[in-house]
Order: structure tokens, then C-alpha cells, then sequence
């Protein structure tokens, strides 16, 4: 008789299942059920402020496979739950002993349970929760080998938060019934939220192997294949699992995200970013087509889309006008699919963060300023929002409120390299150098091969007048970018003394190099070369100025830039010095027109002035002196 007590099974001691690892290949059956209909869902996402959960907290919950009873909600007829309840209780009215009974009665509760909404709901929920449990342990009780009121306890326990019995009672359905699907599957959802993700892995493959149009288990199984080198296997599940159902709307997106992320393995084991834009936004728009409003699926599919409108100026399988308008289509879109997530979300922090750095791209200033403020207030501990704002700031001059939005942006990220880059570029400008030592050489502790940190420092070291540290900083910066003009040149320009004037002309000879058209590379390589200042092998200083060199370098310098006042002023004293005055009267008066400030040209100007004059005074005399006999008065002043 099915009410028949049966005899008790002999005492085991309960063990995690470890489902054995048998590697096949996925069979697909072509003709799947229809999917059950699903209704549209607006996503409400968490603030974005709140505190980060705890590892493991986003894992899903333990869940049983859909089942007609899954939700009485949408049962047609309500009152057929309360009858079956009804005669349930009536059944074990007449006998207590009816295990199938007990189990059938926890399960309708589980289902009330969960039914119930609102605090008084919540009160009712513990209590159908408390009493469902006790009606499974007596199936149990009644028949230890009742495999199924193993695992509904085991679910029901997971849900209370009673791990171990959990376990326990899972362990116990798979030792009863091998081939138990719903048991592996479930038990697997238990250990992911626990970290033991192998276990689970091996779980999730024996669901599969025993039905292997189980999309929801390819699905987790995927979720928990977050290794670079697990990237291919990943995308295989999750294609599997969209094979199967083909609105599967999670499955889409997070291939979606696994795409746009693209952290994956090379053929040497070496991590590689291999993102693929293209398949991410596909599958993001099939998350959306299945499901409307769900609103973090437009913002992945935006940030894709202004990643691929980033890519598509850079193209060169297409002509200029190609570029220009996939570029305005991708962006466009991408500005579109961020309002649609905020729309469906208003609080979402990093849609209104991501569509402020649109708006700034484009230069609307006043729409970025409003939904960076907006990405901070709904998300205060936003780095990025306070980061990026901060550069929105600095960009209007607004240096003191800029400096306070990147020390925000470090309190809540140390080690944000780039924001105590920027705090010090702005310390810098204010020529507070003292704090922007400090902020560039924590930039460069954080991020060593960021050359500008390197750059900047050196620049700092020479503003605070320690010239010997900006040289090992600038030095630095070419170990880091060897393609580094502007270091190399302030590399020469501040290695001034004789014994350093080989090294000085190969750094400004290197930017030079990099960049022929750079008009202070060849300015700077001018004064080093007229001046001549060096040393000889034995030590002694010389000087011998390579005055044609210099000449050349100094005119390619105003060729370059025609309003080089500098370049000007210094090609005039090179003329002076070669007796050309005319020349140089004619730089020194081109300086002076071109910065009517500069004062050594000024200066220089009249003493080539005073020179002229003199000489032509000598001239005069000379003449008066020949006119007047001056032979033999020439003579006498010789005497």
C-alpha cells in the first residue's frame, strides 16, 4: 500500500555529494517544450551606494526546476490549493503515518510560503516554513528512503540558512537516487553560494548528462566558469543553455558580459584581453528583445555600443565618411540605451555616470555636470563618478573644487593611480609642489610603467629645485615610453653642466628624431651647440661652440613655429657673436615683436644698438683724422 509505513533504512553517515567529472559531449534534442510564457519584469537594481556583499552573496538562490506549482499566485483556480490542503490534513487525520501524505503537505506550504507578501506575510511565511519542515522530516522519518522529501528539505533548509543539514539531506536524495537531476542541479546552487565551486561544477555535469536539455544548469555552470582559461568553456555553456531556450533572457546577457570583458587565455597560458564587442551587443539586444525592462541590460548594451563607436574612428577597412557615420550611429545609440536603462531605473549610478562622460565627449558640459551629480548622489562611494568629475573641473579651471572631487576619489580607492595623477597635475598648476610630489610619486608606486607620472615628477623635482632628481625622473619616463619626445628633451634640456654635454645632445638628438617637426627640440639642441660648453677626456673644461650646427638647428626652430621669440632672441646672439650684427639686430627686433615682454632681448638689442653707434662714431673719427693729417698726428698718440 502506498500509506504503508516502510521499514527503516540503516543509519548512514551523510557526506557532500561529489558528483564523478565525466567529460561528454552535449547532446541537444531539437524538439524542446515550449519555455513557460514569461512575463515582462522591471528590474528594480540595487542602489549602486550600497555596501559590497559579501563573496558568494550573488550567486542565485537554491530554486527546484518550474513545476505547475511553483507559484500559486498564478494558479487559475486559488481555492484548489486550500482543497488539496484540506485533504492532506484529512489524510493524516486517518493515518499519521502517511509519509507521502507529509511530503505533499510541506510542499504545498513551501508554496504558501512563498506566496506570502507584507510583514504580516512574512510572519505567515516562518510560520508555513516552520511547519513544511517538520511535515518533511516526518516523511523521512516515516521512510528514510524517501528521496525526494530528501531534497525538498534540503532546499527548504538551504533557504533558512541551515547549511550543514542542508547538505546532509542533499547527500542523502543522491545516495538514494543516482540519476536524481533536480538533486544534483539543486545541490549545486547550494555550493556555489558556499565557494565550493568545483563541487558544484562536478553537480552541474551529471544534471547534465542525465537530461541534457537542462538550459538553467549549462547556464550556472557557466556563471561559475570565471578563469581566463575557462573563458571558451564558459561561452560554450552559455550557448548551450540559449540553444535550448532561446529567451533565455540571463543567458544572454552575461555571454553578453563575458564578451565585452574578453579575459581569456593565449596560446602561451598568458592573460589576454580578446574582447568581442560585436557578439556582446548582440546577445545584450536578445536580453532585451525577451525582456523589455530590464534595465541593465541597456546599460551593458550602451557601454558596448561606445566602445564600438571608440573603435570605429580607428577603422581602416572604411573610407573617412564611413568611419564618421558608424560612429555617430554607435554613439547615438549608445546615448540612447543609457537614458532607456535610467528611465527604467532613475537611481542607477552608472548609467547616469556613463552617460555624463557621453555628454562630455560631446561637450555639453551642463547635461555631464548634471548626471556625474547625479551618479554621486545615488551612488556617494562612486570613485569614478567623483574622478571624473573632478577632470570636468579642472577642464573649466575650476582647480580647488576639481582638487576636492580626486581626494574624494582616493579616500574611497588608494590605490586609483590616475586620481592622484591628476590631484598632483592640479597641485601643480596651483603650484603647490610639495603635494604634488607626493600625489605624482604615488601615482607611479601604484602604476610604475605610467610614463607621464614619471614625466610630471621630474618636472615638480626641477620646480622645487632639485635638479638632480629631475633628471632621474625624466630619465625615467624614457625607460618607460621610449618614444617620449617632450622627456627626452627636458632630459637635455636639464643636463647643463660640461661633463653632461654628449648626453644632452643624444637626448635632444633622440627627440629629434622621434619628432623632426618638434620646434623646442631643436631650439634647445641650438643653445647647447653654440654654447660648446663640454669637457676633454683629461678633465678640463673647454669651450667650442659648433656655430653652423646651431644656426641650422635654430632656424628649422622658427621654420617650425615662425613665433619662436625665443629661437629668435638666441639665433641673434650666435649672429652677434660671428661679428653678422645686422643679422642679429634683425632676430632681436623679430623677438621683441613677438613678446614685446622679454626683456633680454631688450637689452641686447641696445647694446648691438650702442656697438652700431660706437663704430660708426670710430668711423667718424677716422675720417676727421685723415682729412686733418692724421698721419703724423696718429703718429704722436702713439708715442
Amino acid at each position: 500500500m502506498a500509506n504503508e509505513k516502510k521499514p527503516s533504512a540503516p543509519q548512514r553517515k551523510p557526506t557532500v555529494r561529489k558528483a564523478p567529472v565525466k567529460k561528454v559531449a552535449a547532446k541537444r534534442i531539437l524538439q524542446k517544450k515550449p519555455p513557460p510564457a514569461r512575463q515582462p519584469r522591471v528590474e528594480k537594481d540595487k542602489p549602486e551606494g550600497e555596501a559590497p556583499k559579501p563573496a558568494g552573496s550573488n550567486m542565485p538562490k537554491v530554486i527546484e526546476k518550474p513545476n505547475p506549482l511553483a507559484n500559486p499566485a498564478a494558479q487559475s483556480d486559488k481555492e484548489a490549493i486550500a482543497t488539496a490542503k484540506k485533504h492532506l490534513l484529512t489524510a493524516l487525520e486517518l493515518n499519521p503515518d502517511y509519509a507521502e501524505a507529509h511530503f505533499n503537505l510541506a510542499t504545498i506550504l513551501v508554496q504558501l510560503a512563498a506566496a506570502e507578501t507584507g510583514d504580516e506575510g512574512s510572519e505567515a511565511a516562518l510560520e508555513h516554513t516552520r511547519i513544511a519542515r517538520e511535515h518533511f522530516e516526518t516523511a523521512i522519518r516515516l521512510n528514510p528512503d524517501y528521496s525526494q522529501a530528501h531534497c525538498k528539505l534540503a532546499m527548504l533548509l538551504a533557504e533558512t540558512g541551515d547549511i550543514e543539514n542542508s547538505k546532509k539531506h542533499f547527500s542523502n536524495a543522491l545516495d538514494l537516487n543516482t540519476n536524481y537531476t533536480e538533486a544534483y542541479y539543486n545541490f549545486a546552487l547550494l555550493l556555489i553560494t558556499q565557494g565550493e565551486t568545483e563541487d558544484a561544477k562536478n553537480n552541474l555535469e551529471k544534471a547534465t548528462e542525465i537530461e541534457q536539455n537542462f538550459a538553467q544548469a549549462y547556464f550556472h555552470k557557466a556563471r561559475i566558469l570565471t578563469d581566463p582559461e575557462e573563458f571558451v568553456e564558459a561561452a560554450k555553456n552559455y550557448e548551450i543553455a540559449i540553444d535550448i531556450r532561446e529567451d533565455y533572457v540571463d543567458a544572454h546577457y552575461y555571454l553578453g558580459k563575458l564578451y565585452e570583458g574578453g579575459r581569456t587565455v593565449n596560446k602561451d597560458g598568458m592573460l589576454t584581453i580578446r574582447k568581442k564587442l560585436a557578439d556582446a551587443e548582440k546577445h545584450f539586444k536578445a536580453a532585451i528583445q525577451h525582456d523589455p525592462y530590464f534595465s541593465k541590460a541597456y546599460f551593458n548594451l550602451g557601454r558596448v555600443q561606445k566602445q564600438l563607436s571608440d573603435l570605429a574612428t580607428k577603422d581602416k577597412h572604411h573610407d573617412e565618411e564611413a568611419r564618421r557615420k558608424r560612429f555617430s550611429e554607435l554613439f547615438k545609440d549608445a546615448q540612447l540605451n543609457l537614458e532607456t536603462a535610467i528611465h527604467l531605473n532613475p537611481k542607477y549610478a552608472k548609467a547616469h555616470f556613463l552617460l555624463a562622460t557621453i555628454h562630455h565627449e560631446k561637450n555639453s558640459e551642463e547635461a555631464a555636470e548634471a548626471h556625474y551629480l547625479k551618479a554621486i548622489e545615488y551612488w556617494s562611494d562612486y570613485p569614478l563618478a567623483y574622478f571624473h568629475y573632478g577632470l570636468l573641473l579642472a577642464e573649466r579651471k575650476d582647480f580647488q573644487e576639481a582638487k576636492e572631487h580626486f581626494k574624494r576619489a582616493i579616500k574611497l580607492n588608494p590605490e586609483y593611480a590616475q586620481a592622484h595623477y591628476h590631484l598632483a597635475r592640479t597641485c601643480d598648476i596651483l603650484k603647490e609642489y610639495e603635494e604634488a610630489k607626493n600625489h605624482y610619486l604615488n601615482s607611479v608606486e601604484i602604476e610604475g610603467d605610467f610614463a607621464p607620472g614619471w614625466y610630471y615628477l621630474g618636472h615638480v623635482m626641477e620646480a622645487l629645485h632639485l635638479v638632480n632628481e629631475a633628471k632621474v625622473y625624466f630619465e625615467k619616463a624614457t625607460q618607460v615610453d621610449q618614444n617620449y619626445t617632450e622627456a627626452y628633451y627636458n632630459l637635455g634640456r636639464v643636463l647643463n653642466s660640461p661633463g653632461e654635454f654628449e648626453l644632452a645632445r643624444r637626448n635632444y638628438e633622440t627627440a629629434a628624431e622621434i619628432r623632426p617637426g618638434y620646434a623646442d627640440v631643436h631650439y634647445g639642441l641650438g643653445k647647447l651647440l653654440a654654447g660648446g660648453h663640454r669637457v676633454k677626456k683629461d678633465g678640463t673644461h673647454i669651450r667650442q661652440p659648433e656655430f653652423d650646427k646651431a644656426e641650422n638647428h635654430y632656424k628649422q626652430a622658427i621654420d617650425i613655429e615662425p613665433q619662436h621669440a625665443k629661437a629668435h632672441f638666441h639665433l641673434g646672439l650666435l649672429l652677434q657673436e660671428i661679428n653678422e650684427r645686422p643679422r642679429a639686430r634683425r632676430h632681436f627686433e623679430r623677438a621683441i615683436e613677438i613678446d614685446p615682454g622679454y626683456a633680454r632681448a631688450h637689452y641686447h638689442l641696445a647694446l648691438l644698438l650702442n656697438e652700431e653707434l660706437y663704430a660708426n662714431e670710430n668711423r667718424k673719427a677716422s675720417v676727421a683724422l685723415k682729412h686733418a693729417g692724421g698721419s703724423d698726428f696718429q703718429r704722436g698718440l702713439n708715442t
